[in-house]
């Protein structure tokens, strides 16, 4: 990437178009977040000087009260700078996630944007930056995707329950009308051989405590349409499409576990990358065990990549 600004290679992207057009009450330049790194500390060094010019135009001869607005000055400066500086990391990194993806038409809420950045303008880890940046990425691709909910939850979310989310939506998998659920009934036993008891009830506890999952302990249940005698989900990266090699009948495909609330979907959205090869190999042999006890036999799984827009 070379130091040119993300704004000028704007020109030739309409995702960046896009993004410029719809940040620009919170962020005037995009930059990339390497570039913005090094110039945060650049200007942090400049704050002192700024700070004391201020203060030297008030021309105050105690020397305490002198120091003390000094000091409140350069404080003032700082934390806005430190502000600045985030929410310029967060709309380069989603300027990044944005290159070569589609967007449509449709604007994103100016007040959406305003709360977002009012919510990510204190966020300085870098492992947060890059969430809060793939939900901006996602709302400018398609708004109405991420709610206002969504930006509250994970305002209050902490790097560790954010660790938790990712860790249970790897395993989870998404119907065909967007729902996502954590199928304990079929592989509770496997969580808990493969991850230990405690640390599989840990990592919902701290979603059920942000209210991003089903009550803990509670098991929802989670339905797939059957059409022309399949079914489908995804697991991250992957669709799984199984074919339940006769006629359904009146069968309903249905499973029971952790469900994921209205806005704990949307944040699970943001978890990206590759699916866990053998847990997916065990899923699906256990579909097919308990689909051959309801009466097909001769059921058929076919796994593809999961489109990306």
């Amino acid at each position: 990437m070379s130091s040119e600004s993300l704004s000028e290679l704007g020109k030739l992207s309409e995702p960046i178009t896009k993004l410029i057009d719809s940040i620009t009450c919170a962020v005037s330049v995009l930059y990339e977040p390497t570039r913005i790194r090094k110039k945060a500390k650049a200007e942090a060094e400049a704050i002192k000087t700024i700070a004391k010019a201020k203060v030297d135009a008030l021309v105050i001869s105690d020397k305490n009260i002198r120091q003390y607005y000094l000091e409140l000055e350069e404080e003032i400066l700082l934390r806005e700078h430190r502000k600045k500086t985030n929410r310029d990391l967060i709309a380069g990194q989603a300027a990044m996630e944005l290159m070569g993806k589609q967007v449509d038409d449709n604007p994103v809420d100016k007040d959406w944007i305003i709360q977002f950045f009012e919510s990510a303008e204190d966020v300085s880890s870098e492992e947060m930056q890059v969430i809060w940046a793939r939900l901006l990425a996602g709302e400018v691709k398609r708004p109405g995707t991420f709610s206002k909910r969504a930006i509250h939850a994970l305002k209050l979310m902490s790097t560790r329950e954010a660790q938790a989310l990712k860790a249970l939506v790897e395993y989870s998998i998404k119907n065909e009308m967007g729902e996502f659920l954590l199928p304990t009934s079929y592989m509770g036993e496997y969580f808990k051989e493969r991850f230990g008891d405690y640390a599989y009830r840990k990592q919902g506890a701290y979603l059920d405590h942000l209210n991003l999952i089903t009550v803990y302990n509670f098991p929802a249940t989670m339905v797939f349409p059957i059409k022309d005698n399949e079914f489908s989900f995804s697991l991250l990266n992957r669709k799984v499409t199984v074919g339940l090699g006769k006629p359904a009948g009146d069968f309903k495909m249905q499973t029971q576990g952790q469900k994921f609330t209205s806005f704990g979907k949307e944040l699970a959205l943001l978890v990206t990358g590759d699916y866990d090869e053998d847990y997916l190999k065990a899923l699906c042999t256990r579909i097919q065990e308990v689909l051959k006890e309801r009466g097909f036999p001769s059921t058929a799984i076919e796994i593809n990549q999961e489109p990306t827009v």
